[in-house]
């Protein structure tokens, strides 16, 4: 079976991401596919240093944090954290070298939700992540990233029963305009 067929049809209760907008944004696609999921914030210290095992089981999902044994799906992109072929049983291990986790939840789910959320989430991804280095770079671009940023957080908050995200992506908006 492939293995994003394996991810979709897992029984997500829980969703634990890392705070920064990738991982915000991965948990907020996925929310769309397991609305009833819990999602909290990790940090990679934390699950590396045994703080999350209580809480980690073949119901969670794990965006943009390194993998754990005992979680049902694992999300990332980042190098150090590549399988290798390495297999977890009864674990779905979704790591493609894409410059975001946000793009693999994106993948993962872009024929089966929405369009207008998947259509929001593809420019804010397309923007962020895929175009990093451009956006900085020209000013208009610059501009553009922050308005669309601020589009995310009124449609997050809107899609979402969860003010911490909305509070977490003003957050991050105000810091990328001060910064």
């Amino acid at each position: 079976m492939d293995v994003y067929k394996k991810a979709l049809i897992l029984d997500i209760n829980k969703i634990i991401t890392d705070s920064d907008l990738d991982g915000v944004v991965t948990a907020a696609i996925l929310k769309r596919w397991w609305p009833d999921a819990e999602v909290i914030f990790g940090h990679p210290g934390n699950l590396r240093a045994g703080m999350m095992d209580g809480i980690i089981d073949r119901k969670t999902a794990i965006c943009d944090l390194p993998r754990h044994p005992n979680c049902g799906l694992s999300i990332d992109h980042h190098k150090s954290n590549d399988p290798h072929g390495n297999i977890i049983e009864d674990c779905v291990i979704l790591w493609e070298p894409t410059p975001s986790a946000a793009r693999i939840a994106y993948n993962l789910l872009k024929n089966k939700i929405d369009y207008l959320f998947f259509l929001l989430c593809s420019i804010t991804i397309l923007l962020l992540w895929d175009n990093n280095s451009y956006i900085y770079n020209n000013i208009f671009s610059f501009i553009l990233f922050n308005f669309l940023t601020l589009l995310v957080v009124v449609f997050l908050h809107i899609v979402s029963d969860k003010n911490e995200i909305l509070f977490l992506f003003l957050f991050l908006f105000i810091l990328n305009i001060l910064f």
